[in-house]
């Protein structure tokens, strides 16, 4: 997980506000969660991508999460993508 992520990108949990900074942490908090998802089909729906420059897009979208078919959780998301020396990264997921 932690190849996606920039060296010093930042999740913040929208229901917590909890914060997560840096490529390490943010990996290990994701592991972690990963075992909540165990069985899980997890779905995102784009809404909205907006090109800021050519380095950076975010992007708004719903994640949902089903189990046995059925719809358990959706959660709104916006991210920032950047690109660094030729490959899109995650930098920042609220």
């Amino acid at each position: 997980l932690g190849s996606y992520w920039t060296e010093d990108a930042q999740v913040i949990n929208p229901l917590t506000g909890q914060v997560i900074n840096g490529r390490t942490d943010i990996a290990n908090y994701f592991q972690k969660k990963a075992l909540d998802l165990k069985g899980k089909e997890i779905q995102f729906h784009l809404i909205k991508m907006d090109e800021k420059n050519p380095n950076l897009i975010t992007v708004e979208g719903v994640v949902q999460f089903f189990q046995n078919g059925v719809l358990v959780a959706r959660q709104a998301r916006e991210a920032d993508l950047v690109k660094e020396n030729g490959v899109w990264s995650l930098d920042f997921l609220r």
